[in-house]
């Protein structure tokens, strides 16, 4: 897996030039979503300058998650914070009947940060059907005791049918 988080670009869009800071992602490997596994994925760049990158990852009928978390600080220095928590908040219902988690809460110790969707309807569905709701995100709460925003995006797999939202899940004790 590689991320980097504040990615410089320019170029032209339709004869127009264009410039600024794209987050960068990308996954190797031969995992199939929803045959293999499911998560649901943040990028997030916070007010403070912190951008936060975290992920829960499941098997596909939604049992033994564990939730991964990175920091990178301005300087580029990034760490994993172990005592990460990530707690459902909303979910979404598309119009072919599949249920996403949306709106999460993420714990860590002495800090909670509340994330949401700007837009619910955000489904697509990628070639070879794999369906996601990928969209923009808000973040809100407190990071290292201070107050903080942020924007970001997420990617959610559907959860399946019979879980009515996802379990909390965190790095403590996890399953795997």
């Amino acid at each position: 897996y590689q991320s980097i988080p504040r990615l410089r670009y320019e170029g032209t869009w339709r004869d127009r030039p264009v410039s600024g800071t794209a987050w960068m992602d990308h996954q190797w490997g031969a995992v199939i979503p929803l045959r293999d596994a499911r998560w649901d994925w943040h990028g997030l760049h916070l007010s403070d300058g912190t951008d936060l990158m975290l992920y829960a990852l499941s098997r596909p009928d939604g049992t033994h998650p564990c939730v991964q978390v990175t920091t990178t600080d301005a300087a580029g220095t990034t760490r994993a914070l172990p005592e990460a928590r990530l707690t459902p908040r909303s979910t979404w219902r598309s119009a072919q009947g599949r249920l996403y988690v949306v709106g999460w809460t993420l714990t860590l110790p002495g800090d909670s940060l509340t994330i949401r969707p700007l837009r619910l309807d955000q489904e697509l569905v990628t070639i070879p059907g794999i369906p996601y709701w990928e969209g923009p995100v808000v973040v809100e709460g407190t990071f290292r005791g201070r107050a903080v925003r942020g924007v970001g995006m997420g990617e959610h797999l559907p959860w399946p049918e019979g879980v009515p939202s996802a379990p909390a899940c965190g790095t403590r004790g996890a399953t795997r």
